[in-house]
């Protein structure tokens, strides 16, 4: 198929990948080692092969990374907020170093992204200074069209994180169509192979699974509970699998505890699976890790408010999503890969130069 009419039956089906997502361990070796004194200037953060990053830029990313910062340290050591959480110890890890190093990624990922679409003509400066101009003349053109009682598509007025988010999405759109127009405009074959490789991860159909599932509700009415309830619910479902653990079947189980224990065969297939993704997410994912016969651990399904155990007693293939009825998103997938590996091979041979005085001076509050 020539490259002209492959890329315009399909440009269009381009999805936007995660604007940072996959890239922390190349920016992570970029970043080591880096940490130059610059003290000339206090206005940038660091160089990118010689693109700054604003400091602005730079306290938007980090502001972004609070969130992220308190769960991950709360998740890993139980950190709650305080005066000193920021700068506190945990194990060797500090919370701002965290959240600077976090943040520092995220802006070297998008220095690359910019430089790239710079290389492909579309877009002239990729300063933060001129981002935040185009920002203002934004928000001035949608006061004044709502004003004037036009039509204004989205908010009325973008907060800076918002338009900053827009403008680098539809940047990498137009990046994934610029190289689906040139070098990575790939021919039937290669969409063939590439779907060869991938199927198992992105084409593979819902099996066929049969499972039998032992569960205690800890819901009172209404569906509330407190989390002594669903304490209590979890210990004893663990002490069922002790049970079943030296032999006992989920019948005899069952029958034994038919006052608190409730048994049930579930089946679901490609047309019922979706629902149990999304009712029952934890026994979703658990069936995909179990054998024929296997039996899981205490699953505390929240969302059912039950804590659960499952036994999977069969399991049969429903083969894969026919390629040319998903060749759409074939494409999709292809051309999201290939430009991922190439904005990493870019961050891996990029080169970063931190301006250490004001870096180490940046809080996330």
């Amino acid at each position: 198929m020539a490259g002209g009419r492959f890329h315009r039956k399909w440009k269009r089906i381009i999805v936007t990948a995660g604007i940072v997502s996959g890239f922390a361990i190349a920016v992570s070796a970029v970043l080591c080692g880096v940490l130059k004194n610059r003290a000339v200037r206090d206005d940038y953060v660091a160089r990118y092969n010689g693109e700054e990053i604003d400091r602005g830029e730079f306290m938007l990313q980090l502001q972004l990374e609070r969130t992220n910062t308190f769960d991950y340290f709360f998740q890993k050591y139980g950190a709650v907020y305080s005066d000193d959480f920021w700068n506190r110890d945990y194990n060797g890890e500090v919370p701002v170093r965290y959240a600077r190093e976090k943040a520092m990624q995220n802006c070297v990922y998008m220095k690359a992204v910019k430089i790239l679409a710079k290389e492909q003509g579309l877009i002239e400066d990729i300063s933060y200074k001129t981002f935040v101009r185009s920002l203002t003349a934004e928000n001035k053109r949608r006061k004044k069209a709502t004003e004037k009682k036009q039509p204004v598509y989205g908010p009325i007025q973008y907060d800076e994180s918002s338009y900053y988010t827009q403008i680098n999405t539809n940047l990498i759109i137009k990046s994934k169509e610029k190289l689906l127009e040139g070098e990575y405009n790939p021919s039937d074959a290669e969409l063939r192979a590439y779907y060869e490789r991938v199927k198992d991860k992105y084409y593979k159909q819902e099996d066929f699974v049969q499972i039998k599932k032992l569960s205690i509700s800890y819901g009172q009415s209404l569906g509330a509970f407190t989390e002594e309830d669903r304490k209590v619910a979890v210990e004893k479902m663990q002490a069922l699998k002790n049970r079943l653990e030296l032999g006992e079947s989920f019948e005899n189980i069952a029958e034994s505890e038919a006052d608190m224990v409730r048994i049930s065969d579930i089946t679901f297939d490609a047309e019922t699976a979706g629902t149990y993704s999304k009712s029952e997410p934890l026994l979703y994912e658990t069936v995909k890790l179990l054998d024929i016969g296997q039996t899981s651990g205490v699953i505390d399904e929240v969302q059912q408010k039950q804590a659960e155990i499952i036994l999977l007693l069969d399991r049969e293939s429903n083969g894969y999503k026919d390629y040319e009825e998903y060749k759409d998103s074939v494409v999709s997938n292809y051309i999201d890969e290939k430009y991922n590996e190439l904005i990493e091979q870019n961050i891996k041979a990029g080169d970063l130069d931190i301006n250490k005085a004001v870096y180490e001076k940046a809080y996330p509050d």
